[in-house]
């Protein structure tokens, strides 16, 4: 036998090996309909539900997305998903980031920060204030923590912050 055939024949063993299995059974709306992807020993890797449930790492994924192990995510989020002066619901638990850089035109910025179940909120949570050279690009920002259901909204405080680089990012926990 030639040597290009035995290496061949490895390489293949290899790759047979290592191989996943992937089942459709999905026909319904139902947990019991699943569409799952397993080893070679049968185990679920990932299951996703015909009740639209999604799971890693687990057979029965309870929400949504139901991770069962270490979780990494890498991205960005929307740099102007939110503005200013306006009453957002929290669909989850949750963070806001919001930030001002660069006081371009106004040496002075302020970002404020309401939560509570009122739509607009009334309850005053964080206060940052920033009063620097015109152009001299420091920025300041704020994290706030946000219950489900309750309302968010950031405020300028009428500062004139709304000429400048306002940027405001919901940040979901869960659902």
């Amino acid at each position: 036998m030639k040597m290009t055939k035995i290496l061949t024949i490895l390489c293949l063993g290899v790759f047979v090996l290592q191989a996943q299995d992937i089942t459709n059974k999905l026909g319904g709306d139902t947990a019991n309909e699943t569409y799952d992807v397993t080893d070679s020993a049968n185990n679920v890797l990932f299951r996703v539900q015909g009740d639209g449930k999604v799971g890693i790492g687990t057979e029965t994924p309870d929400a949504n997305w139901d991770v069962h192990g270490t979780v990494k995510a890498f991205g960005a989020w929307a740099l102007d998903a939110y503005f200013t002066e306006t009453a957002y619901q929290a669909s989850t638990d949750g963070f806001i980031l919001a930030r001002i850089s660069n006081a371009l035109g106004n040496p002075f910025g302020r970002i404020i920060g309401y939560t509570d179940s009122n739509n607009p909120p009334t309850t005053e949570v964080i206060r940052q204030t920033i009063n620097v050279p015109v152009g001299s690009g420091n920025t300041i920002a704020i994290t706030m923590p946000v219950k489900k259901g309750d309302y968010f909204l950031i405020s300028d405080g009428n500062s004139g912050a709304n000429t400048v680089n306002f940027y405001i990012n919901w940040i979901p926990l869960g659902q």
